[in-house]
């Protein structure tokens, strides 16, 4: 079962985005990108609160009901995805093999591209964080003595906020650029990690850890929007799904780390270190991601 989630995540992964871009942009509506991909994006994490509350409550009636909820909203998909109407699509041809194109696809985006190295390494640390603030909230909460049946309506009412935000993150879209916003984003997840490594009270508590489901809300719109102005068709899809790669190659042994931090020196060490990872590793990434812009400047004043 894990195994044919795992297909379905990789076919899914960066093909949705691009789709929606090649879309809008064959028909002459790309400026509406970040609004339309904060709706789809805001749709799933709404999903992903209904699914914590009412998971729950049907396994409590039976355990397979989720599962055969889960075949219907699948099936739904299924005819969902069978009425879409695929843009004009713009690849090359494999000039050897698949694997070949993936490799010349991967090397594209982290050598070279200094710009696209930087976005794909800040968004990596940047969503690999929100993921473990995730993962750490039961063992902060349980510290604390927050009783276990207030995790679910804590997280469901955590991920409702960070849905409306990703709906509405495009209102905000010109609060300067790419770059900067990310860069604050780290600085707020930098410091939320810190303050919930001194293990604050409840009230504090939750609205740091909203800020990592908050982050991941409305960056990812940013981070894909980033990349999508950058690469050209023929390669959209394969550079969005390099950059999920990434963050999963960063977050598999990170999350070992942390796990073998908690066991030994608790939660809080956990905490601290993972703040200190996003703010060295977003500060590598913001630099590069700024190279291009410092070596074209460079160029005009014949520095």
């Amino acid at each position: 079962s894990q195994g044919i989630i795992g297909i379905a995540i990789a076919l899914n992964s960066g093909t949705n985005t691009a789709l929606l871009y090649d879309s809008l942009a064959d028909a002459d509506r790309v400026e509406e990108y970040r609004r339309i991909d904060g709706n789809r994006h805001s749709a799933g994490i709404y999903g992903t609160a209904l699914s914590c509350g009412l998971g729950g409550f049907l396994f409590a009636i039976h355990p397979k009901l989720p599962l055969m909820l889960d075949v219907i909203v699948i099936l739904g998909a299924m005819i969902v995805i069978a009425c879409v109407d695929e843009p004009h699509r713009h690849k090359k041809s494999v000039e050897k093999h698949l694997f070949h194109d993936m490799w010349m696809t991967i090397k594209y985006a982290l050598s070279g591209h200094p710009e696209i190295t930087g976005i794909i390494l800040v968004g990596t640390v940047i969503f690999s964080t929100t993921k473990l603030m995730l993962w750490t909230q039961q063992p902060l909460y349980m510290l604390i003595g927050v009783p276990v049946t207030w995790f679910g309506p804590i997280m469901t009412a955590g991920f409702l906020v960070s849905a409306v935000a990703a709906q509405l993150g495009h209102r905000i879209e010109h609060w300067g650029s790419n770059r900067s916003a990310l860069g604050f984003a780290a600085i707020i997840l930098v410091a939320s990690c810190l303050i919930l490594a001194c293990a604050p009270p409840l009230l504090v508590a939750v609205p740091l850890f909203l800020m990592g489901t908050l982050t991941y809300a409305v960056c990812t719109p940013r981070i894909n929007n980033a990349i999508n102005s950058r690469v050209g068709p023929e390669r959209r899809a394969t550079i969005l799904s390099t950059a999920n790669l990434m963050v999963h190659f960063l977050f598999i042994p990170t999350s070992v780390l942390i796990g073998y931090l908690s066991e030994h020196g608790g939660i809080k060490l956990s905490l601290g270190w993972m703040g200190m990872q996003l703010l060295v590793l977003s500060g590598i990434g913001l630099w590069i991601w700024g190279r291009r812009n410092y070596t074209a400047s460079s160029s005009i004043t014949g520095t």
